[in-house]
């Protein structure tokens, strides 16, 4: 596979402009010149920030008064940026990494040499690669953001920046009708005071260019080529099932780089480990063994491990030979990061600044591990970062310890119920989102009716299970938002989040809960002990009990949580004078 370099395929013709520019003027340009970035430069023409179409959209969607804001305040800076003399795939392969669309491209003094895009990217790529794919439909993405055309295009370019997506489907009576992108976005900037408000069908780019599922990727590109377009919506029989974009056509194409990349590392893997042995790494060696009690690793700036100590073995379980020439992004992660928590994390390196925090990686044998970690930018013979030094440590014991002192200051240890303190918690989030949402909330308080007799008659143990029991009886009948927590000897409280926000679908809503919970409760109970003596031997206890439940609902409530509690104890009062097992609604007037 021929190399191709950066500087072979850059467009040199970067429009560039000050930080100090204004932002609406810089909007104007890109709509005028139909573009997708700006790149911010400093008198030397060293970039200091791009603003790019999805820039845009996340400006416009935080409906900012453009005024005189500056390219300085929303640029985001620092741009990503390369060298001119790496492979093109290999910088398709970083930008994907990061997140990111476009490519600064810099000289060895760091001034702008031009930039690259997806669109370059395409150019270069051999279409041929996607013969081993049949359709659109292999390729396509099926995550797609619609709005309707009597939404807003307000309502429109907030969901494309909550998203970030780079387009909208635009539907009509549930049919793809039209679409709304990033440059349209950019070209209503403007306007979109006048406009921000008004149904999105007035500005909606119509006829829509569709595609049929079963259609051929090079055909496909052919059809957005012809258009100019960046995006293909995917139907059959006005059915929306996709949206096939240039982004996903790079990716795919990019995909036979990535197996080559893959048999090329194989073959040099041995390689590397030698090199890795060397002088040139001496002095990165003196520094990692000064804390080898820890696992370390010594990467590139590429990121390819050039070596580790035993200590990264032990840790990771793999040996040193699998270490060596493999991916320190991939080679122990565990997948349970969003790809922004890596972005921000290469971002620090490549700035020059030490990243310190904690991790969860994989082990060889797939179980997941949590990692305090150390990584630090190393620069040898020059300013320029040549190497990471990563120090690891397991901290999996530690976790485990918060995790007990956790669960010991919040939950009942009997029950594994949140405990008084955790109840407040929970009660005051409650009382805080029914005051944001509207709708009501319910508290109710229990207690058992004939709880004493048997712990006087069978010991604490017996009077141990069947606490445990109705615990798990009472869990059975409320929603994973609900809390059911115990408050204190055989007395539980549970907290009933977003009901209605109608007092009386609320108190039905609530009434339903409780009766449900007074019935299971109800049921006969069989508790399993063991003999004193005899471990083996087994007794079974059978008992009877009721509760009675007060209930209180609160919206909006001045109240405090204290306040909340007392009143439906006093519910709950009402329930057992008035003959117990029965269930008592609260009643301020009462």
């Amino acid at each position: 596979m021929k190399k191709v370099l950066l500087s072979e395929i850059l467009t040199p013709s970067v429009k560039i402009t000050s930080p100090d520019a204004v932002i609406s003027e810089v909007l104007a340009e890109m709509a005028a010149l139909k573009i997708s970035c700006v790149v911010a430069v400093d008198a030397e023409r060293r970039p200091q920030g791009i603003f790019t179409e999805r820039d845009a959209v996340r400006l416009l969607a935080e409906r900012r008064a453009l005024g005189k804001l500056k390219m300085a305040e929303v640029m985001s800076t620092p741009p990503f940026s390369s060298a001119a003399d790496i492979d093109f795939r290999e910088a398709y392969r970083l930008l994907q990494e990061r997140g990111f669309r476009h490519l600064v491209v810099v000289d060895s003094e760091g001034c702008l040499l031009g930039i690259v895009t997806e669109g370059d990217f395409m150019q270069r790529l051999d279409v041929g690669d996607l013969s081993e794919f049949k359709s659109a439909e292999r390729v396509m993405s099926r995550n797609i953001v619609t709005v309707d055309v009597d939404d807003s295009i307000a309502d429109a370019i907030s969901l494309m920046s909550r998203n970030r997506y780079s387009c909208v489907v635009v539907m009509r009576e549930q049919i793809p009708y039209g679409i709304l992108t990033e440059r349209d976005v950019v070209r209503l900037a403007p306007l979109i005071d006048d406009v921000g408000d008004t149904p999105i069908s007035s500005v909606v780019r119509t006829p829509l260019i569709t595609a049929p599922p079963g259609m051929k990727l090079p055909d496909a590109i052919k059809l957005m080529t012809q258009h100019k377009i960046r995006h293909l919506v995917v139907t059959e029989n006005d059915n929306l099932l996709g949206l096939l974009t240039r982004h996903d056509l790079v990716k795919t194409l990019q995909g036979s780089y990535v197996h080559f990349l893959h048999e090329t590392i194989q073959v040099q893997r041995k390689e590397l480990f030698r090199l890795s042995q060397q002088r040139s790494l001496f002095k990165l060696h003196d520094a990692a063994l000064a804390a080898s009690a820890n696992a370390i690793i010594i990467a590139d700036r590429q990121a390819v491990i050039q070596w580790a100590n035993p200590a990264f073995s032990l840790l990771t379980g793999y040996t040193l030979e699998e270490t060596v020439g493999s991916s320190m992004r991939d080679l122990v992660k565990s997948g349970e990061h969003s790809p922004e928590f890596y972005v921000e994390f290469w971002r620090t390196l490549l700035d020059g600044r030490v990243w310190h925090g904690e991790i969860i990686n994989k082990h060889r044998d797939g179980t997941f591990y949590p990692e305090e970690m150390t990584v630090t930018p190393v620069r040898l013979d020059s300013d320029e970062i040549t190497h990471f030094i990563a120090i690891k440590q397991d901290i999996s014991e530690r976790k485990q310890a918060e995790a007990q002192i956790y669960n010991l200051a919040f939950f009942d240890a009997l029950t594994r119920l949140p405990n008084r303190r955790l109840l407040n918690d929970r009660l005051e989030q409650a009382k805080a989102a029914s005051k944001r949402s509207g709708c009501y909330g319910a508290l109710m308080f229990l207690d058992l009716d004939n709880f004493k007799p048997l712990n006087d008659e069978y010991g604490h143990e017996v009077g141990d299970l069947l606490l445990q029991e109705v615990a798990r009886r009472i869990n059975s009948c409320v929603r994973e938002v609900d809390t059911v927590a115990r408050f204190g000897g055989d007395e539980f409280v549970v907290i009933l989040k977003e009901l209605d926000t109608d007092m009386s679908a609320s108190t039905a809503q609530a009434g339903i809960v409780a009766e449900k919970i007074r019935i299971i409760l109800a049921q006969p109970y069989s508790l399993t002990i063991h003999a004193t003596q005899d471990k083996s031997a087994k007794n079974t206890v059978e008992h009877h009990c009721t509760s009675s439940i007060g209930v209180v609902l609160f919206r909006d409530h001045v109240a405090t949580s204290i306040d909340l509690i007392k009143w439906a104890d006093l519910a709950m009062y009402q329930a057992k004078t008035a003959g117990r097992n029965l269930i008592r609604l609260y009643d301020s007037k009462a």
